[in-house]
């Protein structure tokens, strides 16, 4: 190769990658999340009440700001077991009687709804003032580029670190959520990959089943930012699908 030849293909190369920086650079997480937000429903979700079915319990959800009351019931033994759980509450009845479970347990059954409700809500529900976003660039995913945007938690001085992240894999196109890693705590390894399935627009709102997929140690040796990289080279197996039911929007009224 001619000496000149070279040097004018490093110059296009250099000039691609500042490109690739600057758009790199252009990019910023809070209009790509909102962007996002905008394709999946936006507005629409605020005091919006969603009903759906999942594992065989009836869920009712309802956000409006920073307010929520999400209610999980199922019929058991002939009564039907309601949990509410709302902003700064918890109630548990079977029939019309009050039960109380003891602390322990009634916050895991507290926990149990919240999780449901948060991950049914991406992108809507990470909008809080503890949400903490960064950038990740883009990535080929299923042979389509994508933003890849992490979500992590404020550390709040004094209290336990908050381990829980989120990875969204954004669609450059339609900036709609196909892909999504979680980690629930660094420590228990605990991790999940999910790959959007049946996708269907309901009361102009979006929503997706999820296939979860594992490597073969159950994700546990992969940082979650790298777990679409295994996806893509087939070091996966799809392990459950996560299905949403019968799906109903009521629009907030006015």
């Amino acid at each position: 190769m001619h000496f000149r030849t070279f040097l004018l293909l490093l110059l296009v190369g250099l000039t691609q990658s500042c490109e690739q920086s600057a758009k790199s650079e252009a990019i910023e997480p809070r209009a790509l999340l909102d962007s996002a937000i905008t394709a999946h429903g936006g507005a629409r979700y605020d005091g919006a009440t969603i009903r759906f079915a999942l594992n065989n319990y009836d869920f009712e959800l309802k956000r409006e700001g920073y307010t929520y009351d999400y209610k999980m019931s199922q019929e058991k033994d002939g009564a039907l077991h309601m949990v509410n759980t709302f902003n700064g509450g918890l109630t548990y009845k079977i029939g019309d009687s009050l039960v109380d479970h003891g602390g322990r347990q009634m916050t895991l059954i507290r926990e149990r709804v919240n999780n449901v409700a948060y991950d049914f809500y991406i992108p809507y529900s990470l909008t809080g003032n503890d949400i903490v976003l960064e950038y990740l660039g883009t990535e080929n995913m299923r042979l389509k580029p994508y933003h890849k945007l992490k979500v992590s938690y404020k550390q709040i001085p004094g209290a336990d670190p908050d381990e829980r992240a989120y990875v969204l894999w954004i669609s450059a196109d339609t900036y709609e959520i196909d892909f999504i890693a979680k980690q629930n705590e660094a420590a228990s390894g605990r991790k999940q990959f999910m790959a959007a399935a049946y996708k269907r627009r309901v009361g102009g709102m979006l929503f997706s089943d999820f296939e979860l997929y594992q490597t073969a140690d159950r994700n546990k040796e992969v940082a979650i930012d790298s777990l679409g990289m295994a996806y893509n080279s087939g070091n996966m197996q799809r392990k459950a699908v996560t299905t949403y039911m019968d799906i109903e929007v009521d629009p907030k009224s006015n």
